[in-house]
């Protein structure tokens, strides 16, 4: 049976990651991917230019992954965003930051990102197995003892599974991780697609397609107390809404979509709830004898197109002029502006999903090494695991951290150290 210490199944950014941090270690190392060419995930995010990380804290990081943040801590507290620039400037791939947050490479190009990883492993002499599939895990009496691929015996002393989620399956993420880890033993929070676009119940939502605004999103009927707020660009598509704001509140909606149709309240003006546009309605009503029509006072405050369809939502004529709206007619109307709800039928799927909510569960893994609880020897990094934060870096930061932590303990723990 071929044999290496340290064995990673899937070569995208947490793999590739922890298969350079593992061969710094000392460990010999290979990587299996399934596909013929490891890293292309990494040339479809950012838009193409690779959002590697963002300007900000590990706390912040933390926080915007959610009740499950704190479980990062380790990882991050060996690699954060500050480190991952300096790492990768290392690698001959500076970073910059135009807007001071959203950190890229400072090429603008993605494959710069993939070729710095594959240089990295190259000079750790990692071999790099591309076409191969990892159909299965050789555990014995508690421990690790390698893997199998393409009906191949592997031995190794640790194995990293790195094989990311279910997003964007053509580009190697197929949740075949999954199987990989119940075979371990590991117990599965239901993967959902996260960061997707949502597809609308209500054709009016697709004769806007194009428009783009800064919006406040959140579900309705979701309890105040515990309800989360979504903030930024959104955009209207062919089917459906998309953009920042959308994207993060997606998981929510995927999961939420479980039990039937859901309602997200879309607030047009960030900050402008029923009672700010009561007030604005009733200035713009007393400013001129309410000469102005319902349809010209929002038409300066949004898209024409967008305030024409909110008009005829609510069943109003646009040429309505101010002084002529009941008291009904303006409840109705300052109600949808201050929180238009969309009925949502679906997500566009796992084919345009960016990231997976779900995965291996949390408690089931140690955070200090990323090793499991379970299985001597078998370590966990990326998006197999249950964790996944909103758009803008947040996840490839994670997938850097966690492959560095991953591919160093196992690195470690292979050579006995």
């Amino acid at each position: 049976m071929e044999s290496c210490e340290v064995a990673i199944i899937g070569g995208g950014a947490a793999g590739l990651m922890a298969a350079a941090a593992a061969a710094k270690a000392g460990a010999r190392v290979e990587v299996f991917e399934r596909l013929n060419e490891p890293g292309l995930k990494l040339y479809v995010t950012g838009g193409g230019h690779c959002n590697l990380t963002r300007h900000a804290a590990a706390e912040d990081i933390m926080a915007a992954f959610g009740r499950h943040g704190r479980f990062m801590a380790p990882a991050l507290e060996k690699l954060d965003p500050e480190g991952i620039c300096q790492h990768f400037a290392g690698l001959g791939v500076p970073t910059s930051s135009e807007d001071g947050v959203h950190v890229f490479a400072a090429s603008g190009y993605a494959e710069d990102v993939v070729h710095a990883l594959e240089k990295d492993c190259r000079a750790g002499h990692v071999c790099i197995r591309t076409g191969v599939r990892v159909t299965g895990l050789l555990v014995e009496d508690g421990a690790i003892r390698g893997l199998e691929a393409d009906g191949q015996g592997v031995g190794a002393r640790a194995v990293i599974l790195a094989a990311g989620g279910c997003s964007y399956p053509e580009l190697g993420s197929d949740g075949s991780g999954y199987a990989l880890a119940r075979q371990a033993g590991h117990e599965m929070t239901e993967p959902t697609p996260a960061l997707v676009p949502l597809l609308s119940a209500e054709p009016w939502v697709g004769t806007l397609a194009g428009i783009a605004l800064p919006a406040r999103l959140w579900i309705q009927d979701s309890k105040p107390r515990t309800r989360r707020i979504t903030e930024g660009p959104m955009l209207f598509t062919h089917h459906g809404i998309s953009g920042p704001a959308t994207l993060d509140l997606s998981g929510d909606v995927a999961m939420a979509l479980r039990n039937g149709e859901v309602a997200v309240c879309v607030q047009v003006m960030p900050g402008w709830d029923a009672s700010a546009w009561k007030i604005r309605l009733e200035e713009a009503a007393q400013s001129d004898g309410g000469r102005k029509t319902l349809r010209a006072i929002l038409a300066m405050s949004m898209p024409a197109r967008l305030a024409d369809a909110l008009i005829e939502r609510e069943g109003m004529n646009d040429k309505m002029r101010l002084a002529e709206m009941s008291h009904t007619n303006r409840d109705r109307m300052t109600a949808v502006l201050g929180a238009c709800p969309i009925r949502i039928r679906a997500t566009e799927g796992w084919t345009r999903a960016m990231v997976t909510r779900g995965g291996v569960r949390l408690k089931e893994v140690r955070p200090e090494t990323l090793e499991s609880r379970l299985v001597r020897g078998l370590y966990f990094a990326g998006e197999v695991l249950d964790l996944d934060g909103p758009c803008g870096g947040y996840n490839l930061t994670w997938a850097f951290a966690s492959g560095h932590l991953a591919g160093d303990a196992a690195g470690h723990g292979a050579r006995g150290g």
